[in-house]
């Protein structure tokens, strides 16, 4: 009976059409263009690769962080571990050079790469644990700055914040215990510094980013998460009536960023780290559409449209970590949808993030990353399978 059910549920996948989202045309999207842009980036990553396992350094602040986010990618895109190129990369993060590098963007991306890496061998675990555990003891106030030396000192931008949170998610993917006290601190943190207009600044004070508003949305979605997944009050519907936390900054933050999403998309300066939050907060939060744009489609079109003859898509310095955004984004955001889940006027989402937890604990029991999506009402009939 339950594979009868599963199965049902699958027949849900969402179908590729030439229409891209409901509102004005938008670029053509292909899904054999993607299947080459992954290729190509994967190609090109490899072949990126030095003698020791290792990538180029970012920067002398950042020496490790193009290494983990590498192989970070180059797992969830389906490399196996026991590809000699893969396991010399690993073994360069297990290395003393690679475990010195203490700064939080290389946590958040290396705790990452080890709960890719322990999908395949559970001896990653142990190294995931480790790098969590002084993330979770680096912040003062839920923020980070650039390092993580856990004394509970940490405390800085909005980039910074949001990577370390990314870390901490991986452990909590992985089913570690994280003390409630941490994601109330994370929490707090960004529903205090969240802007009148509903986005997130890079610092304090300053203006709204849309980059920087993706970090704000999928921290409060991982914190709630956390928080709220076994809470009686939340599964009956009445989060917020005994808790300190609703949906409501995550919804001003989204009503914000879906003013001029799409233009922004095609116009941004930094767009694969823009993208890498877009397609989190996304996966996140169900939404296929900002807007009324189909992320997916529409940012897949324009990365399949600017990628290299070489496969990557520049970027000095960047053009390592640019080419890992980019395949991060195209790869996970075309996982396996599951779950439709139908918006329309009315009581349409008293329990935001059931089909998370479910969809979480099949992901984990038939070892595949499954998604979910939410539909509107408005979309074409044909987008609702």
């Amino acid at each position: 009976m339950r594979r009868f059910i599963l199965l049902a549920c699958m027949t849900g996948v969402l179908l590729a059409s030439a229409d891209v989202g409901y509102g004005r045309p938008r670029p053509e999207f292909s899904d054999q263009a993607v299947e080459k842009a992954i290729a190509k980036a994967v190609d090109f990553i490899w072949k990126s690769q030095r003698r020791k396992g290792n990538w180029a350094k970012f920067s002398k602040k950042f020496p490790v962080g193009n290494s983990a986010i590498a192989v970070y990618a180059l797992l969830e895109s389906g490399v196996s571990i026991e590809d000699p190129r893969m396991a010399k990369a690993l073994r360069y993060l297990e290395s003393a050079e690679s475990l010195e590098d203490q700064t939080t963007y290389n946590l958040g991306l290396r705790a990452n790469a080890w709960a890719a890496a322990a999908k395949q061998d559970e001896k990653y675990y142990a190294l995931l644990r480790k790098d969590v555990a002084r993330i979770v003891k680096s912040t003062a106030d839920g923020s980070y700055d650039y390092h993580c030396n856990a004394d509970q000192k940490s405390t800085g931008d909005s980039s910074n914040s949001q990577y370390g949170v990314l870390g901490a998610w991986a452990g909590s993917m992985a089913n570690m215990e994280i003390p409630q006290q941490y994601w109330w601190k994370v929490a707090n943190h960004w529903i205090s510094i969240q802007n009148a207009d509903g986005g997130w600044p890079y610092r304090v004070g300053e203006k709204t980013r849309y980059t920087m508003t993706a970090g704000g949305m999928v921290s409060l979605f991982i914190c709630y998460d956390n928080l709220l997944a076994g809470a009686s009050d939340y599964v009956k519907c009445r989060v917020g009536e005994k808790t300190r936390l609703t949906m409501a900054p995550i919804e001003r933050g989204l009503e914000w960023y879906a003013k001029g999403y799409e233009e922004l998309l095609e116009g941004q300066a930094n767009r694969p780290y823009f993208l890498y939050g877009v397609e989190r907060v996304a996966l996140a939060g169900g939404y296929k559409y900002f807007g009324r744009v189909d992320w997916y489609k529409h940012g897949a079109a324009i990365v399949t449209a600017t990628q290299s003859a070489r496969g990557d898509w520049g970027g000095g310095d960047r053009t390592l970590s640019n080419a890992c955004f980019c395949l991060l984004f195209l790869v996970r955001g075309r996982n396996t949808v599951l779950f439709n889940k139908l918006k329309f006027d009315g009581d349409w989402n008293n329990r935001p993030r059931a089909l998370t937890g479910v969809t979480h604990w099949l992901s984990k029991t038939m070892e595949k990353t499954f998604n979910w999506q939410i539909i509107d009402l408005a979309a074409p009939v044909e987008e609702w399978h």
